[in-house]
């Protein structure tokens, strides 16, 4: 009996530290966040093999709670794209609120930085089945990063949209 208490109390204590280590650390993500502040220009290429080109531009908004993020493509391309970011208080998630030049809004949420990469995610319902998306942002260097939008049916296998390799400009 004694054994079963014992073996109950410490698969509970293991599930409650499991669950706590999931919470991203609040602090560590906005100081790693701060990473992007600033203005970028992004070279790369869509799947296709076709160039893009970008502008970014980030600061903190709405007495630092908040990261806005402004996405410029460069003609040809016309994508336009405005974005707030922010650390949820209650469960340490990243949020992403993307509103585009299309009329598109997505909110994508992450779990901070791993591994020096920032993996932002959205799924939404079509009349074909889910469809996941997500953003890659991967730190590559003290004033570079290269940013991946991905796609996939299934959560599993992706097949990247395009990429851009950024470099700050000030």
């Amino acid at each position: 009996m004694k054994t079963q208490i014992f073996l109950s109390l410490a698969l509970s204590f293991s599930l409650f530290n499991l669950a706590k280590a999931q919470v991203p650390d609040q602090a560590s993500t906005k100081k790693e966040l701060s990473f992007f502040i600033g203005s970028w220009s992004g070279k790369g290429a869509f799947s296709s093999g076709k160039n893009i080109e970008a502008n970014l531009n980030f600061s903190f908004t709405l007495d630092s709670a908040w990261i806005y993020y402004e996405h410029t493509d460069k003609l040809p391309n016309k994508y336009k794209a405005n974005s707030l970011w922010a650390i949820d208080s209650k469960t340490g998630q990243m949020s992403s609120y993307i509103f585009d030049n299309s009329g598109g809004s997505r909110k994508f949420t992450g779990n901070g930085f791993i591994d020096n990469k920032l993996i932002l995610s959205y799924e939404s319902e079509t009349p074909k089945g889910t469809v996941f998306q997500h953003f890659i942002y991967e730190k590559t260097g003290e004033k570079t990063f290269k940013m991946t939008y991905e796609v996939s049916t299934d959560n599993q296998k992706w097949r990247m949209i395009d990429y851009l390799d950024f470099i700050k400009t000030t």
